[in-house]
C-alpha cells in the first residue's frame, strides 16, 4: 500500500510539472513505466505491454535515426561556448549512433536555456520540444551540461538501476524531508541496463551527499574505498548510450544506427528531474 501511495503521488507530481529525482522533468507514464510494474500500470489504467517494456526498452523515447536537433538560447560567449564543448565531446564520443546538431526545422528538438534557476532536463524523445535548462553556474559545467543533455536521450541516473542495492546503500536517515523519493529505484521488470556493470563514477551517479540534510551521506558504496559520483563521462556512460541506440548489450559489439521514426511517440505534459 505504502509503495502504491507513493507511485500515486510521484504520478500526480508529473502531471503538475514537479522535477522527479532533482533534475528530471517526465510524463506521468514514463515515471510510472520506470519505477512500477504490469499489476500498478493496469491499476492506473496505463497499457500492461508498455509497462513491461519500460523506458530503456522502449524504442518510443530514444531520438529517430539516432539525431538529436537542438538550439541554445541567450547565454554568455563563456558560458555557451562551455555547451558546445559539452555537445562536441559527446559527438566525438557516441561516434555517430546519437548525433547532437543544430537544430533547422524540425519538429522535435532540444532547448537549451537558462531561464529558469537550476540545472534540470525532460526525459527521452517525446515528438515535440524538449528542455534542458542549465540555468546560471549549470552552464559553466561540461559535466553538468552532458549529464542533462543524457537525460533527454533517454538516460536515468545510475543509482536507480534495478541491481543498485548490490553496490550501493541508501541512508535514509540523512536524507532531507520530501526528498526521499529522489532515491527510488527503477523496476527490473521495466529496465534494462543492457549488461552494463554498475559505474561508481557514471556522470549520471549522484554524489555521496547528495540531498544530505546533515552533511553526512545519503549514499555509501558497499565497494570499500570506492568514490562515488564522477565530473565527466566514463566509458561505461558512452559505450551504454551507443548501445542504447544501436539496440545491442555490453558483450556485443555495436554495428550499425537504427532508422525509421518511433510510432507512439509518448504524449504527456512532462515533469523533470534532477
Amino acid at each position: 500500500m505504502a509503495r502504491a501511495l507513493l507511485l500515486l503521488a510521484l504520478v500526480a507530481c508529473a502531471r503538475s510539472q514537479e522535477l522527479f529525482e532533482g533534475d528530471i522533468a517526465a510524463t506521468a507514464e514514463q515515471v510510472l513505466l520506470s519505477y512500477g510494474d504490469a499489476a500498478e500500470a493496469v491499476a492506473m489504467q496505463l497499457p500492461h505491454e508498455a509497462a513491461a517494456q519500460g523506458l530503456i526498452r522502449d524504442r518510443r523515447w530514444l531520438w529517430p535515426d539516432g539525431i538529436m536537433p537542438y538550439t541554445i538560447g541567450d547565454f554568455t560567449a563563456s558560458r555557451s561556448a562551455t555547451i558546445l564543448a559539452a555537445i562536441d565531446e559527446m559527438n566525438e564520443a557516441f561516434e555517430g549512433a546519437l548525433t547532437l546538431r543544430e537544430r533547422t526545422t524540425e519538429k522535435a528538438y532540444v532547448q537549451i536555456s537558462g531561464d529558469t534557476a537550476g540545472c534540470w532536463a525532460t526525459i527521452g524523445y517525446n515528438g515535440a520540444k524538449s528542455t534542458v535548462n542549465v540555468g546560471g553556474a549549470c552552464a559553466d559545467h561540461k559535466d553538468v551540461v552532458q549529464h542533462e543533455l543524457l537525460h533527454v536521450a533517454g538516460i536515468w541516473h545510475e543509482q536507480s538501476r534495478p541491481d543498485r542495492d548490490d553496490y550501493i546503500r541508501i541512508i535514509e536517515e540523512n536524507i532531507q524531508d520530501g526528498k526521499a523519493s529522489n532515491f527510488l529505484k527503477r523496476s527490473s521488470s521495466s529496465v534494462d541496463s543492457r549488461g552494463f556493470v554498475y559505474d561508481y563514477k557514471s556522470v549520471m551517479h549522484y554524489y555521496a551527499k547528495a540531498f544530505s540534510k546533515n552533511g553526512k551521506p545519503t549514499i555509501e558504496s558497499l565497494t570499500p574505498g570506492e568514490t562515488i559520483g564522477g565530473d565527466r563521462m566514463t566509458s561505461n556512460d558512452i559505450a551504454q548510450v551507443i548501445a542504447l541506440y544501436r539496440d545491442t548489450r555490453a558483450t556485443e559489439t555495436p554495428t550499425g544506427v537504427p532508422t525509421g521514426t518511433p510510432t507512439g511517440a509518448p504524449t504527456g505534459t512532462p515533469i523533470t528531474v534532477p
